[in-house]
């Protein structure tokens, strides 16, 4: 089966790319413009210049600003080195006047911003426009032009040290106004700003005039004057008693102003300028004083006179800006319950504070202790109580110790929160963490309080009730707090083992191999000294090393612990300790961590290619070993790393040891003289210090020198060089005739230049007919090989002498081959050439066919080939396969011989030999008949009889050999059934020889059987070469013979005198031989048996009848031992006892019929002949008769006696039980009743009913009775009656016999199975075969179609197979087969399957589900002979695995495609729809699949990811069809800034189209830009949301000028939008050139 492994390779050319991030703004052009807008005169503005490494490799980036008015500068980015940042400052001279221009140069790794400050200041007025650009290393199409534009103005008045906000920093570029932010300010608050404004006017006074005061604003002054060169301080007060945000506009009106009197006289003045005054509040005077009031007045002074000077008016616009609004906030808790601490380990709790208002919260938290619990001297004893770890008992003498060593103050609160003091902005949310750090061993509650101004009415603060305990622990590491548990980066293993408590030390080691260590204090805060020690409870060796393992801790004390750390890889890795306090049984968890960290030193180039180097010439570059730490680093060179892979060439390395400082570069020189031709490779293997790899520099060259190498193809394979001016030899050996013996010579051009050769034979004319050579001249291309083949095809017997050929390489070296070689015939042997396989006897199936094997020889030097024309006939058979005789191989050939008939056999192997020679093999052979039989032909079957044990019987015939051979041979016996040797043998044993024409012997067959033997049939065989030759037949048998009576005691009870009585006795042959009986002849008078004698067949019962008739009454009558005489068996005894009474002389004689073990019940009238009172006992005689036991008279008085007839056995025909009833009375007199009796056969105990279900099983139990008070054993019988005809697919089945005991009941289970449905009466009889007696009941079956069988589970994932299995069983003696049906889709089953009669067969289907959910179905399995097998299918389909995330990136404009593939398990042919849940994900709508039940068929969809934003974008591929299920395949797309494109080229004079694609959602208009005006392009309007446009870029060459080619780079632009804020760019880069003809002119 071909199976194919492809790949999918991809890639993608990248240059260098660095995108210009700030300034966001663009001019009508759409060039990045940075636009410092208006300054004062010796005012600095500054604005950032961001750049970003965009691009996937790191880039160099060049930075020039033209500066003629000298009032730029460029700061490098913060932290910046001379390594990664350079400025400079160029002067040039493009003509007569110089122009200064800034320079910086950077180096940006991949995702690597950098920010540049720009800044503008001007001594003097100006405005200026000039260029700044960007170009980046490698990539000349990448030259960002952007424009600076500034202007540094003089305004006679000027606002200066205005107040700005953080969010106000940049300059505005749309208005030229000033602007004033009180930022966020509370309700009814005042706040106030001041700005200075100044009159740069040298000898004008200017008038000023604020806007009067608003409801909110007010200035302070509000009108003034400002002379020349003075300035004055404005204050602004805002204040409002409502929320409320205001942005105003302030406009200040200017002008200047002229006086009478001369300036100098004239004093400042503005509306601040106060004069007291105090006058008389009325003119109306107090009575009781008759003193005028006087008042307090203050007055504004008045302004000076003075004159506004005509067109001076101006005004100044200054924007106020603030926010006013009520503090608001929520808080997530009001209660802190804290945890149990140690003492001086802190707990912390989160707490979370949100404002949702529209000014800062200011907030200041302050704890307030309501109650402390102290917890002082308790006993030492009691401290078991206190959980583990921590101890309450502590002697107040030595705490201050304690604190003092753990720098505890307990005079201050164990709650804090932090921050305690800050601000909360709008909208943010603000986390504290509370602290609990308890320094005593009490109950702590307290109470949070923070403090939040400018809160509404009704709003309170946040009041927070916080409480804990702390506890006194053993120990106390003094360590710093870490949160290696708490965030859950400590190790899995570690998760139940550690507390968030646990002391945690954490390593950071710098570099690898060498020790880190850390030192740290533990404190003994018990009243005890205790000694302690450190336990690693890691299971591998650790990292970690204590260096006090052990010691003593005295009480109230402090000891150092030093623990190493020698970090091996980057890992991190933790180490689980304890801390060990023997004498108190404590144990204390101590988790130590390393971190592990590689130093950033480095080679700049990681590979070095000195490209092709001629042999003996020396070549130098150097590679810089960069040190980026803040230490320096030694290193050192593997010496044998300066050899080549191939061991044959050398670098040399300076230095090859030494230290590169920190932060620095040390040159490495690498020089190398190659030696010898070909490709060499080095990997040079630099070891620093504490770094875990070496670096690695790959170091190649190609070294050649003009060579021609000439190689010789061996026989095996091998090629072997030959050099050039010395004789080589060229010996073919011995080569067959016509056999063609080659010698390819390689001839190889290694030179740089091409190789022209010639070849040439000399030698005797004879020989050189013999050979050829081809090409005989030839040339040879660089690099390349000629291969020349020398062919030695002999025609006759020769051997080559003189013979060379001679190889010339023109302007080149010449090589001479000697040429020897012979011919000759191959040489074989074979074994025989002839062979007589003489008289075989005819061939017979199983029989060893004579054969002889031909052997053949390779005693040449060469392989030979050997090929056999003979085809196989009917009596000549040749295994032969075509072969190459290796030489001293040797090849065998079985020949064999199966003569069909008496007649001669002739026949001729040919062989050929390399296809050339031929050998004959003659083969001989004649078939006679095998004649080996018994001399009488009436002993061909030889009947042994029927032998009873210990008889034998011998049986002797000869064999004789008429065949024309002697024949050796074995007789074996054949038998049907397995015969004991003892039993049946053969003599004589072993090998037998008869001689031919009549040879014969005698056989003795002896049967002597020591057991019984059923009938048997045997055969006498011949056994020789592996075949059985039937000879005779032997028949026999050995019976035996075992009698037994079923009761060795016969009892008759009383017996009327001169009455008679039969009792019945049977006899079993559990033999298998029958056998003669006869009782005694003795038997008493009394006694009379029949039959006297008999004959008894094995496997048959012999019932008898015994007679007792006594004529003399006695009350007791025994016979013993009555034998019966078994031939060939012992004798059989009976024992009889009875008894013999008197009747009365009144006889009447009472008849009763009835079913056996029913009853009948009749009454007989008594009269009491007595005349007195009397109780008489009847006396019955028969035991089918029962009455009450007493009956008692009055005298003379007459009853009616009932007598009930229950017979237990059944009345043979013509038969009756007889019996009495004897009345005695007193005074001798009595009455007899004589009584008769019929027993019927019984009737059915019952007749049950029952329908039930097809398959079914049913088991009934049916209850057996035994009347008798012995135990009796009953035979069943188990037979269906209805239908009359036998179906073997209906089973009744039960016990064959049943033991009851005796008046006892037992149940009987009997089990009905039907196949099919249909109507079955079955009878079971219950039969004692010793008495005959039987009872039978009648079940009769009503079976319907069968119901579910079962139900079986099936429980898997869609397109999961999940299968299971069904047993079918096949009773039947036949095969039968079986049909599936199933109409749910998802199973699959085999649609046939036969199962063969009497076994079981394993039919297995599948579930593959296709939809969720869960479902039933039916699985029916038919047969015609046994009916329907209907079987419930729960089937439930679990939703299928996350299907793998598939993986895009593109870049924005671009669009990445993959196909994805999955299989299709339908039926049928399905279509599936398909569907993104995100439109940047495009897949067709629909893709056919082909049927793929049930090992599937696989679809592949493509999917392209064409992003509309930048950023990830998740979403999900559906792939919905109503057949084959649901698919969702989950989509991760990864959108990356757009790459640049290109570069398209262009003739001068023509144009090319490019395509551009608006991967937006809506309709966007995008603005098209060239930074070369040699490119022009077309405008393009709105472009629809995924539609293409095509854009016209043309180009035309400048006249004159340099040949070129000109570059240039197009930009598209995005407009910004609602829906995406940020505009994007794609840049296509262009190159243009003129055309060949205008070069050529």
């Amino acid at each position: 089966m071909n199976q194919t492994l492809e790949f999918q390779l991809t890639g993608e050319g990248i240059l260098p790319s660095v995108s210009v991030l700030g300034p966001a703004g663009v001019n009508s052009r759409g060039k990045p413009v940075i636009q410092f807008g208006r300054a004062l005169v010796g005012r600095r503005h500054t604005l950032p210049l961001v750049l970003l490494n965009d691009g996937n490799v790191i880039a160099e980036v060049q930075i020039d600003l033209v500066d003629e008015h000298g009032v730029f500068t460029i700061k490098a980015p913060a932290g910046s080195t001379s390594d990664t940042v350079h400025l400079a400052q160029l002067q040039q001279i493009p003509s007569s006047e110089g122009q200064l221009v800034h320079r910086a140069t950077a180096r940006l790794d991949v995702n690597e911003p950098k920010r540049f400050e720009i800044s503008f200041c001007s001594t003097k007025y100006v405005t200026v426009e000039t260029t700044m650009t960007v170009q980046v290393k490698d990539n000349q199409y990448s030259n960002t032009t952007i424009h600076v534009m500034g202007e540094a103005y003089q305004e006679i008045v000027s606002l200066d040290n205005i107040s700005r906000s953080t969010q106000d920093g940049e300059d505005e570029v749309e208005g030229f106004y000033e602007m004033l932010n009180f930022g966020d300010c509370h309700v009814d608050c005042k706040y106030q700003e001041s700005f200075t404004m100044t009159n740069h006017s040298s000898s004008q006074v200017v008038r000023f005039e604020w806007p009067p005061s608003g409801p909110n604003v007010t200035f302070s002054p509000k009108v003034g004057h400002l002379h020349a060169g003075c300035s004055k301080e404005v204050t602004i007060t805002f204040c409002s008693s409502q929320p409320v945000t205001l942005k105003q506009p302030m406009r200040c009106k200017i002008c200047q102003v002229a006086f009478k009197q001369p300036i100098e006289e004239v004093a400042d003045w503005d509306d601040r300028h106060k004069t007291v005054k105090w006058q008389n509040a009325s003119d109306m005077v107090s009575e009781e004083s008759q003193q005028p009031e006087i008042k307090k007045v203050i007055e504004t002074d008045p302004e000076p006179l003075c004159s506004v000077v005509e067109g001076s008016q101006s005004e100044l616009d200054l924007e106020i800006r603030a926010v006013c609004d009520y503090s608001k906030f929520s808080c997530s808790s009001n209660t802190i319950q804290l945890k149990d601490t140690m003492l001086f380990q802190t707990r912390l709790h989160q707490l979370q504070i949100i404002n949702v208002g529209s000014v800062k919260v200011d907030f200041c938290w302050q704890v307030q202790m309501d109650s402390c619990c102290k917890i002082s001297n308790p006993k030492q004893d009691e401290s078991s109580g206190s959980r583990p770890g921590s101890s309450l008992a502590r002697p107040p003498s030595a705490w201050s110790s304690v604190l003092s060593l753990l720098k505890g103050n307990p005079e201050l609160p164990p709650f804090s929160v932090e921050p305690r003091i800050g601000t909360i902005n709008p909208g943010a949310t603000q986390n504290f963490s509370v602290c609990f750090s308890p320094v005593e061993v009490a109950q702590f509650q307290g109470r949070l309080l923070c403090s939040i101004p400018n809160l509404q009415n009704g709003d309170q603060a946040p009041c927070i009730t916080v409480s804990g305990q702390g506890l006194l622990p053993n120990v106390h590491f003094d360590l710093e707090d870490s949160d290696y548990i708490r965030s859950n980066r400590h190790s899995p293993k570690f998760s139940r083992l550690l507390d968030p408590s646990t002391p945690v030390l954490e390593f950071k080691a710098f570099g690898f191999s060498a020790p880190t260590r850390r030192s740290f204090n533990v404190v003994n805060p018990t009243r005890k000294a205790y000694d302690f020690k450190w336990r690693c409870e890691d299971t591998a060796a650790s990292p970690f090393r204590c260096l006090t393992s052990c010691g003593t801790i005295p009480s109230g004390k402090k000891v150092e612990m030093c623990f190493e750390f020698v970090a091996e890889h980057q890992e991190t890795v933790d180490s689980l300790w304890s801390f060990l306090i023997e004498n108190l049984s404590l144990s204390f968890p101590f988790l130590c961590v390393g971190t592990a960290r590689e130093p950033c030193v480095y080679l700049d180039r990681p590979h070095l290619d000195f490209g092709e180097l001629v042999v003996g010439h020396k070549v130098e570059q150097t590679v810089d070993l960069v040190n980026a730490e803040e230490e320096p680093f030694h290193f050192s060179v593997l010496q044998l790393s300066l050899l080549s892979e191939d061991q044959q060439s050398s670098l040399t390395l300076k230095p090859m040891i030494g230290t590169v400082m920190s932060k620095n570069r040390l040159p490495l020189l690498v020089s190398f003289t190659p030696s010898l031709e070909g490709y060499v490779n080095f990997r040079l293997n630099l070891k620093v210090k504490r770094k875990l790899e070496p670096l690695l520099l790959n170091v190649k060259a190609d070294c050649f020198n003009m060579s021609v190498v000439v190689q010789i193809q061996e026989h095996d394979g091998s090629l072997r060089e030959i050099l050039p001016n010395h004789e080589n030899i060229l010996d073919f050996g011995k080569v067959g005739i016509s056999e063609k013996c080659t010698y390819n010579l390689l001839v190889s051009n290694l030179s740089r230049f091409i190789l022209e050769v010639s070849f040439e034979l000399t030698g005797d004319r004879e020989h050189l007919q013999q050979l050829e050579v081809k090409p005989q001249a030839g040339a040879v291309e660089i690099g390349k090989q000629l291969q020349v083949s020398v062919f030695f095809c002999p025609q006759t017997v020769c051997s080559l002498q003189d013979v060379r050929l001679i190889f010339k390489v023109k302007l080149g070296p010449t090589f001479t081959f000697s040429i020897k070689g012979r011919a000759r015939a191959p040489s074989l042997d074979f074994s025989f050439t002839k062979f007589n396989f003489g008289k075989c006897f005819l061939f017979c199936p199983d029989m060893l066919p004579p054969s002889q094997t031909l052997l053949i020889h390779n005693k040449d030097r060469m392989e030979v080939s050997v090929q056999c024309q003979f085809k196989n006939t009917g009596f000549l058979e040749v295994d032969f396969q075509p072969d190459i005789l290796k030489p001293g191989a040797m090849m065998e050939i079985p020949i064999k011989f199966y003569p069909q008939r008496t007649s001669r056999y002739n026949g001729r192997l040919t062989f050929l030999l390399n296809d050339c020679v031929t050998k004959h093999v003659e083969i001989e052979g004649q078939g006679i008949e095998l004649k080996l039989e018994v001399t009488d032909p009436s002993q061909k079957k030889v009947k042994l009889g029927s032998l009873m044990l210990g008889q034998r019987v011998n049986k002797q015939v000869v064999l004789v050999n008429h065949s024309l051979l002697d024949l050796s041979f074995t007789l074996t016996l054949s038998t049907n059934t397995p015969l004991d040797p003892k039993d049946l043998s053969v003599s004589p044993a072993g090998e037998l020889k008869l001689k031919s024409g009549g040879g014969s012997c005698k056989v003795q067959i002896q049967f002597s059987p020591h057991q019984h033997i059923p009938p048997f049939s045997a055969e006498l065989q011949a056994k020789f070469a592996g075949f059985f030759h039937p000879l005779l037949t032997i028949e026999g048998c050995c019976k035996g013979v075992e009698v037994h009576l079923d009761s060795n005691h016969l009892s008759f009870g009383a017996v009327v005198q001169h009455c008679k009585t039969n009792r019945r006795i049977v006899m079993m042959n559990t033999g298998d031989a029958s056998a003669r009986f006869q009782w005694q002849t003795d038997f008493p008078p009394e006694l009379s048996i029949k039959p006297v004698k008999g004959f008894i067949c094995p496997g048959k019962n012999v019932p008898f009848e015994v007679t007792f008739a006594p004529v003399k009454p006695n009350n007791d009558l025994r016979y013993e031992n009555l034998s019966c005489f078994i031939e060939g068996s012992p004798s059989v005894k009976l024992t009889v006892t009875g008894s013999c009474i008197q009747a009365s002389t009144n006889k009447e004689v009472v008849n009763f019929a009835c079913r056996v073990r029913s009853s009948q019940t009749q009454s007989l009238s008594i009269t009491n002949p007595c005349s007195e009172r009397c109780s008489i006992r009847p006396a019955f005689e028969g035991e089918q008769w029962s009455a009450t036991l007493f009956l008692t008279f009055e005298p003379n008085q007459s009853k009616t006696f009932d007598i009930t007839y229950r017979p237990l056995t059944m009345t043979p025909d013509g038969n009756k039980h007889l019996g009495s009833v004897f009345f005695s009375f007193p005074a001798g007199r009595g009455m007899l009743f004589s009584l008769q009796g019929t027993a019927t056969p019984p009737k059915a105990e019952d007749t049950i009913m029952h329908e039930l279900p097809a398959k079914t099983k049913h088991c009934e139990v049916l209850q057996v009775n035994n009347w008798l008070s012995r135990q009796q054993r009953f035979c069943v019988l188990l037979e269906v009656v209805k239908p009359e005809k036998t179906d073997p697919t209906v089973f009744l089945k039960g016990h064959d016999s049943i033991e009851v005991p005796a008046l006892t009941k037992r149940d009987y289970k009997m089990s009905f199975f039907a196949y099919r449905e249909g109507d079955y009466n079955t009878k079971v009889t219950f039969r004692n075969e010793v008495t005959g007696e039987y009872l039978f009941y009648l079940v009769n079956f009503k079976v319907r179609p069968p119901g579910v069988l079962s139900t079986i589970k099936l429980e898997t994932h869609v397109r999961q197979m999940a299968s299971a299995t069904l047993n079918v069983e096949n009773p039947l003696t036949t095969a039968t087969s079986f049909t599936t049906e199933c109409k749910c889709g998802d199973i699959k089953a085999p649609p046939q399957q036969t199962v063969p009669g009497q076994s079981k067969g394993v039919l297995s289907f599948e579930y593959l589900p296709l939809h969720v959910g869960e479902s039933t179905a039916r699985l029916t399995l038919f047969s015609s002979d046994l009916g329907h097998f209907p079987y419930n299918l729960l089937l439930k389909a679990l939703p299928p695995p996350t299907e793998e995330t598939v993986h895009f990136q593109a870049a924005l404009g671009n669009s990445h495609s993959t196909p994805i593939k999955f299989i299709n398990y339908s039926h049928l042919i399905t279509k599936y729809h398909c569907k993104t849940d995100c439109p940047d994900f495009i897949v067709d709508r629909s893709v056919s699949a082909l049927p793929g039940f049930p090992s599937g068929s696989e679809v592949r969809v493509e999917v392209r990811f064409e992003p509309h934003q930048l950023g990830e974008e998740r979403g999900q591929l559906r792939l919905t069809s109503e057949i084959g299920g649901e698919y969702i395949f989950p989509l991760r797309g990864v959108c990356i800034l757009p790459r640049p494109q290109g570069p398209f080229s262009i003739t001068a004079g023509g144009s090319v189209t490019i395509p551009f694609k608006n991967v937006f959602l809506q309709t966007t208009i995008f603005s098209l830009q060239v930074d070369n005006p040699c490119f022009t392009v077309k405008e393009v309007d709105s472009i629809p949301s995924k539609k293409t446009q095509n854009i016209l870029v043309s180009f035309e060459a400048p006249t004159g000028g340099p040949p070129g080619p000109w570059f240039g780079k197009m930009t598209i632009c995005s407009q910004h939008s609602e829906v995406h804020s940020k505009p994007c760019s794609w840049v296509f880069y262009l190159k243009g050139q003129r055309s060949q003809s205008s070069l050529e002119t």
